[in-house]
């Protein structure tokens, strides 16, 4: 039997001074197949962590500071195997299948795929699909769960989430 890993990523605060970023792992291949219907954007998240089940998340800040010293077309690289750091044992799947929400350039996913396996060297090259685009977190379950997550942790504020325990550290 093969494991897939199913990884949805997206941002609060796009591009403002403190960004929040979470990924939301799956292993089931239905939370990465495109909905016939696009997804509301939740902002109640009076179920968010009962849709959250059977899934694992993590999250970090993202600062001004963090934006001087990483250089842009090493952002997301960055930040995506910082959210992956010490999350599972990677050599337990199959695939890795990352879903990113917003336009990207095919540089910015050639230099984010050396990025996750350089700083992660169980996760090869080979293993690994990449797929983004507008709207993706209203078209795929996965990351339409890291949107709302976004959103949940930045309305709570720094000071709440600071110390929380699925919150990265980025990894430089």
């Amino acid at each position: 039997m093969t494991l897939d890993l199913y990884f949805g990523c997206d941002e609060s605060n796009n591009g403002r001074p403190l960004e929040i970023h979470t990924g939301v792992f799956s292993v089931h291949a239905s939370d990465a197949k495109i909905v016939p219907i696009l997804l509301p954007k939740f902002r109640s998240h009076k179920n968010l962590f009962k849709r959250l089940r059977n899934r694992t998340y993590s999250f970090l800040l993202f600062t001004d500071t963090d934006r001087v010293n990483i250089p842009k077309q090493e952002r997301l690289g960055t930040i995506v195997s910082s959210l992956l750091y010490e999350e599972f044992d990677w050599a337990e799947f199959d695939s890795f299948n990352f879903l990113l929400d917003g336009d990207r350039s095919k540089k910015e996913i050639e230099y984010f795929v050396n990025i996750v396996t350089d700083k992660i060297p169980a996760i090869k090259p080979d293993k690994i699909s990449v797929s983004w685009g507008g709207k993706f977190d209203q078209k795929y379950l996965v990351v339409n769960l890291a949107d709302e997550l976004a959103h949940y942790l930045y309305r709570r504020g720094v000071d709440a989430i600071s110390e929380h325990r699925d919150r990265k550290v980025l990894i430089y």
